[in-house]
């Protein structure tokens, strides 16, 4: 079975980080990026037996540069210190590498919010994909669950100084004709604050990321390679 890695982001989330790393400890490896916390995040990373890699340059871009770089599995898998995964998630995450066909090169998940209604979460996380992959041609990854081939990553590693961005929608256009990102929902419980405010950002956030890569990759050219 395919070694792993678990990437986990953190700034300033010491008490949902410890929810956090509770069910992960199946896999090979634990690095928790310590992104400028004031905080104990990285005392409880340590508490875990979690590597922690210092990234005092604040974004989510340059914390998952950081983590990657360090990542020794063959499979990173990238979730947020705000999610809960439940028990057996590393490896059911295994398991699917393990049956996945060489031309995956990434797998993107499910969650649903803590205490919310389910249709918040559908329609959230619905509306995402849809409108991405529509964008994409093909899965876009979901960053609170998704993993990904580590050397994939490596080969296609994009540029943290946008920091703007939507980390895990600009990876997403760094997936080349002829390769595949597969749904393999394996849900996990995520912190509602994604719902309480910032939309307005997320949104503008959403178009920059695609406008900076259509200028690269314009839909007219992308989506014909990804949907033959």
């Amino acid at each position: 079975m395919p070694s792993i890695s678990v990437i986990l982001p953190c700034h300033n989330d010491a008490a949902l980080l410890r929810r956090a790393l509770h069910h992960l400890g199946d896999a090979d490896e634990i690095i928790v990026v310590d992104n400028a916390s004031s905080d104990a995040s990285a005392a409880i990373a340590r508490q875990y037996g979690a590597t922690v890699v210092d990234q005092p340059l604040l974004g989510i871009t340059h914390a998952m540069d950081a983590g990657m770089q360090h990542a020794s599995g063959e499979i990173a898998v990238r979730i947020d210190a705000d999610i809960l995964p439940p028990a057996g998630f590393i490896q059911r995450v295994r398991r699917a590498w393990e049956r996945a066909d060489e031309d995956v090169v990434a797998m993107s998940g499910w969650g649903w919010f803590d205490h919310r209604p389910a249709r918040q979460s559908l329609l959230y996380l619905g509306a995402y994909y849809c409108s991405v992959g529509a964008a994409l041609g093909h899965w876009p990854l979901f960053g609170s669950n998704c993993s990904m081939r580590t050397q994939w990553w490596r080969e296609v590693r994009p540029d943290p100084s946008d920091t703007f961005v939507h980390d895990d929608m600009h990876l997403s256009f760094r997936v080349r004709p002829g390769e595949k990102v597969k749904f393999f929902a394996n849900p996990v419980v995520m912190d509602p604050r994604a719902l309480e405010g910032g939309i307005r950002t997320r949104f503008a956030r959403g178009w920059h990321t695609i406008r900076v890569n259509w200028q690269h990759q314009p839909p007219w050219k992308r989506l014909p390679e990804r949907l033959r």
